[in-house]
């Protein structure tokens, strides 16, 4: 597993979701605020996150987040 694979799976469910693509290329900046994720689906991200990889997170909209430094998190976290 690669930092890609995961940037790819949460790209997946942010489109699931009703995210645009276009708002995903820079996951580097774009941070769960800007993208206005409700409760409800920063929950669900994070049940597909610990479903799929293992790891639990505690994803609020209180913080605000990029989504490089959750696929960072989830790779540094992954079989631990």
């Amino acid at each position: 597993m690669n930092i890609d694979e995961i940037r790819a799976f949460l790209k997946n469910i942010l489109i699931d979701i009703g995210i645009e693509e276009e708002f995903l290329n820079d996951m580097k900046s774009v941070t769960t605020v800007e993208l206005g994720l409700k409760s409800v689906e920063l929950i669900d991200m994070a049940v597909s996150i610990k479903e799929k990889y293992g790891v639990s997170m505690k994803l609020t909209v209180k913080e605000d987040i990029t989504l490089e430094d959750i696929c960072e998190y989830i790779l540094e976290n992954v079989n631990k």
